[in-house]
């Protein structure tokens, strides 16, 4: 019988926002390709993504990236 590891999914909030914005106030292109948004991202992407469920590796990601250019 194979056995697969739980798929943890976090919840897109404006504190996860928050935490990965820049100090400029602003996301990576790699970063908002981690919440699952199209580059360049469309008016109203943040109320959009709110509520939605990423991987966690993904959130974990978002946040590491703060203030860097690429992955």
């Amino acid at each position: 019988m194979e056995s697969s590891a739980p798929h943890f999914l976090v919840v897109v909030s404006a504190d996860l926002l928050e935490a990965g914005m820049s100090a400029k106030g602003g996301w990576s292109k790699a970063q908002l390709e981690l919440l699952g948004v199209a580059w360049p991202p469309a008016k109203g992407w943040k109320q959009a993504i709110l509520g939605t469920t990423i991987p966690a590796a993904s959130a974990e990601a978002f946040v590491r990236l703060v203030g860097r250019q690429r992955l």
